[in-house]
């Protein structure tokens, strides 16, 4: 069984994306487990990689696939579009791409959508449009769709779903979305409803960190964990297309400032899309950017998360917190499937939408809606205040739905 994945490499730094990755390779061990698989990826060249899932160690070989002036390169996506024009020619990737029995893409659970700028919609598009052009079945998993602004972005949009193989969703406005492309009665009858596939990430322990000592020790339920979103933080170029009113890092400081002033909590800054202080999307520079403004006399109750943890790691520093506030949408998913209580500060319909799925749907705040920081600084305080309330809600509904969604990978590639 030869199985290519989209969307899901381990070298964005986006931890949510590695979830998803992690996930997809999850299922595919237990299902096919002698399976070759090829993984398109961000970083140049191509390379032989091994992640250790369940006690086994699983290999997959990856490929670079991005935007290049050196057209000759072969993970140049140009190069790689070129080439599978004549049958995928010199180039190995495409060549697996031709090969494969199926691609699963998921285009990192969100970037199916022009709404991050037309240069990543295209190159989305370019990568699903070889493996077309291969001839090779193509299987949309469980990811928002839209919204898709342009003409031409519904049109392309429109094209990938009439001949994807199958289309599933992690949400019901995603349906609503692919039906306003005017796509034809063949097209939904290929569409599933399902979980985000991150909700089954395991939560797995650090080695040999401070870290774990204190989030472990006798003051445990005095830890709460916040991640800052470096997207709306430093308000990248996309930030006016969110259409936020209020003013999001000042509100991050108010939120802080608050529960060092109100409470005894002790407060762990999460970052989960990792970068250098140069790139405006990067939780990590914009944590460290709200430590440095806490007070001296207050730094022994804030806490830098280390940024090398991977995404299991990261998600058991979540787990053992007694309330979170993210608006990275998988951070959150994190704190909620360990039944986590939880703020999810949302700029898009995206986490409503896969919260909704499984119930959680009030842990949401829609950013958008409020004109004023003082209306979100109320939410949020009235969610941790509620949390012992929201903890038994969750402790209710999602060990059912986790149980009912652990086999979702499994049938979508028996579908496959």
């Amino acid at each position: 069984m030869n199985i290519v994945i989209m969307g899901a490499s381990f070298d964005t730094g986006n931890l949510g994306v590695s979830a998803l990755g992690y996930s997809i390779l999850a299922g595919i061990a237990r299902i096919y487990p002698d399976a070759k698989i090829t993984m398109l990826c961000f970083t140049k060249g191509w390379r032989t990689e091994y992640v250790i899932i369940d006690g086994r160690v699983i290999e997959l070989e990856t490929y670079g696939s991005f935007y290049s002036k050196r057209f000759l390169r072969p993970d140049n996506l140009w190069n790689m579009t070129f080439c599978s024009f004549f049958g995928g020619l010199y180039n190995k990737c495409v060549k697996n791409i031709k090969n494969a029995d199926f691609v699963l893409d998921i285009t990192g659970g969100d970037s199916f959508t022009d709404m991050y700028g037309a240069k990543r919609f295209k190159a989305t598009l370019l990568r699903k449009k070889i493996v077309l052009r291969m001839k090779t079945p193509l299987i949309l998993l469980p990811q928002t769709y839209g919204p898709f602004k342009s003409i031409y972005a519904r049109k392309e949009a429109k094209r990938i779903m009439e001949k994807a193989s199958c289309i599933w969703t992690r949400d019901r406005l995603s349906v609503e979305v692919i039906k306003n492309l005017n796509i034809g009665s063949e097209v939904l009858e290929k569409i599933h409803i399902g979980a985000d596939l991150a909700f089954q990430l395991p939560a797995i322990k650090p080695q040999n960190s401070h870290l774990v000592q204190c989030l472990e020790g006798k003051n445990k339920k005095n830890n709460i964990g916040i991640n800052i979103n470096g997207l709306l933080y430093n308000r990248s170029k996309n930030y006016k297309d969110f259409k936020i009113k209020i003013h999001y890092e000042e509100i991050m400081d108010e939120i802080i400032d608050w529960f060092l002033s109100n409470t005894a909590v002790n407060i762990y800054l999460i970052s989960h899309v990792l970068g250098n202080e140069d790139d405006e999307t990067s939780d990590s520079s914009a944590c460290y950017e709200t430590y440095q403004k806490v007070k001296a006399s207050d730094r022994n109750r804030v806490k830098l998360v280390d940024v090398n943890y991977n995404q299991n790691e990261v998600k058991w520093v979540i787990a053992q917190l007694n309330w979170f506030c993210g608006a990275r949408m998988h951070s959150t998913i994190a704190s909620i499937s360990s039944k986590v209580p939880t703020a999810s500060l949302s700029y898009s319909d995206k986490a409503k939408g896969v919260f909704e799925i499984c119930g959680a749907d009030k842990c949401v705040i829609d950013l958008r809606i409020y004109e004023e920081n003082k209306n979100v600084m109320k939410l949020v305080i009235d969610s941790y205040r509620n949390r012992e309330k929201t903890k038994r809600y969750l402790e209710k509904i999602i060990p059912d739905f986790l149980d009912k969604s652990k086999d979702q990978i499994e049938r979508v590639l028996r579908k496959s």
